[in-house]
């Protein structure tokens, strides 16, 4: 059997975190403060910025989209990198 891989990889840069009133219901870790969301938020774009610069030094092309609108289901993208 073959292995396969790329050396190129679509990532979405996320830009959204907020509560979810739905889902909390069940997921004791959400926690429904502005404070707690803005450090979500850079949290989880530092570590996909780390993730981002790693696979770039293992010779991965990375091609970033970053999410600008949501409206029913549908994302609209645009080309960052």
């Amino acid at each position: 059997m073959n292995l396969q891989s790329t050396h190129n990889i679509l990532m979405v840069r996320p830009n959204n975190f907020c509560f979810n009133h739905q889902t909390a219901i069940n997921n004791h870790y959400q926690k429904n403060s502005k404070e707690f969301s803005e450090k979500i938020k850079f949290k989880a774009l530092e570590e996909f910025d780390l993730l981002v610069d790693r696979l770039k030094l293992l010779d991965v092309n990375v091609h970033l989209l970053k999410t600008i609108a949501f409206t029913h289901l549908i994302h609209c993208f645009q080309i960052i990198g």
